[in-house]
């Protein structure tokens, strides 16, 4: 009948409408979660800046369709003090996928 038809419409548009809800919903959460993010790796920069390198630098990449922010410190003077250095960070604020690369090669790009 049309009445039945026009229910299961109306239900249909409803159930519609809460989907687009609940996606922009968890849109704006993603939203906020990346600003979030982003502002705390702007702050541990500032630290950064302040407390040893003037001359770090924040990127951002991806990683799993999420953004990803690398903190680049240096020069250094030796691979040995890098190595050192790198050591005492990852100890002292618990940051296990810090590492070292040659700033030199990084600049030259791939092969």
């Amino acid at each position: 009948s049309k009445a039945s038809k026009a229910s299961k419409a109306s239900k249909a548009n409803k159930a519609s409408k809460a989907q687009q809800s609940k996606q922009r919903k968890q849109s704006e959460q993603r939203k906020q979660s990346i600003a979030k993010q982003a502002k705390q790796a702007k702050q541990q920069l500032a630290v950064i800046q302040n407390n040893w390198f003037k001359g770090a630098n924040v990127y951002v990449d991806q990683k799993d369709n999420k953004p990803y922010y690398k903190i680049i410190l240096g020069p250094l003077n030796t691979r040995e003090e890098a190595q050192s250095y790198c050591a005492n960070i990852k100890e002292k604020y618990a940051i296990n996928d810090a590492f070292v690369v040659d700033l030199k090669a990084l600049a030259k790009g791939p092969k």
